[in-house]
């Protein structure tokens, strides 16, 4: 069981890093289009627009994510608690 953790973390962070290497070589094509990049530096309103469109994209990705984590963290508890039991 640690080494599917192990290997979900490791792939987990490759993709990480890959996204960020992303973000640092080559930002212009991750900017959603010209319209909005050329905005963001005119004034203020379109920077605030842009940002509250990235939190609510953001959020059910932030839901799903805890909702994943805690089902996988009290799947993994009663896996213990199940092998405690036969233990005895």
């Amino acid at each position: 069981m640690s080494t599917i953790r192990s290997i979900r973390t490791f792939a987990t962070s490759v993709f990480f890093l890959q996204l960020a290497i992303l973000q640092m070589f080559i930002p212009n094509l991750l900017l959603a289009c010209p319209t909005c990049k050329n905005g963001l530096h005119d004034n203020g309103t379109a920077a605030a627009y842009a940002i509250s469109i990235l939190f609510m994209m953001g959020m059910p990705f932030v839901i799903l994510s805890c909702w994943v984590t805690t089902i996988i963290r009290l799947r993994a508890r009663m896996d213990d608690v199940a092998m405690t039991d036969l233990d005895c």
